[in-house]
């Protein structure tokens, strides 16, 4: 599958937000959730084709940021975690760098599974109608609410994508190529062991250890 542009769509729904968020009527409030709502998912579609060649093609049908962080969960237990990136010369092989050698890159940044899920579904929440009981009780999310909730995720939106890093993915990772389609698998180090072999994200079938030179 070829990347897509998924960070330039992000911005793209961000800005139509923040603009939407400055007039500040209720109708323009709520369309502003809904363009959040679609950034939060984008975003997470970026960080998921780092990962595409560890998870199953399932993924691609998944749509909400809970589902899709949890299926890059199950092969990477950080993925849903900001990183500072920095780098330097090793001067005895092993040992690293003292910290005034380092050259800091920056940080990737990224929503934890809690948060995505959390403010996705509290910015679907103000795109219905109250229930009639809201209506009766006269609980109804007042305007302010929406505003201050949509900026907060403006704001969380715009941490990330402005960072120059994003979407690292190291580990230590073996890859083999499927018996049956040919396509390529890669899994990293400790989530899987050699009984249990691995399957493929392509066709679904059973690959055992013994295909790849590096895990027998």
């Amino acid at each position: 599958m070829a990347k897509l542009n998924m960070r330039h769509a992000a911005h793209e729904f961000v800005t139509r937000a923040k603009k939407l968020l400055s007039w500040g009527d209720e109708p323009s409030v709520r369309h502003a959730c809904l363009e959040l709502r679609f950034a939060i998912e984008y975003i997470t579609y970026d960080q998921l084709q780092s990962y595409m060649k560890e998870v199953s093609d399932d993924v691609l049908k998944k749509w909400t940021p809970k589902q899709v962080i949890s299926a890059m969960l199950e092969v990477d237990p950080h993925a849903d975690r900001s990183a500072t990136i920095a780098v330097g010369i090793e001067h005895t092989y092993g040992v690293p760098p003292p910290p005034e050698e380092m050259q800091l890159l920056g940080q990737d940044r990224r929503f934890t599974m809690k948060w995505a899920n959390k403010n996705h579904n509290s910015l679907g929440s103000f795109l219905h109608a109250p229930t009639m009981l809201q209506l009766e009780l006269n609980e109804a999310p007042p305007l302010k609410v929406m505003i201050d909730k949509a900026t907060e995720v403006a704001n969380k939106c715009e941490q990330i994508l402005r960072s120059p890093v994003f979407n690292v993915n190291f580990g230590q990772f073996f890859e083999l190529e499927c018996m049956d389609c040919k396509s390529q698998i890669r899994r990293r180090s400790g989530s899987f062991t050699p009984e249990q072999g691995v399957v493929c994200p392509k066709c679904g079938a059973q690959a055992t250890a013994s295909t790849c030179s590096k895990c027998g």
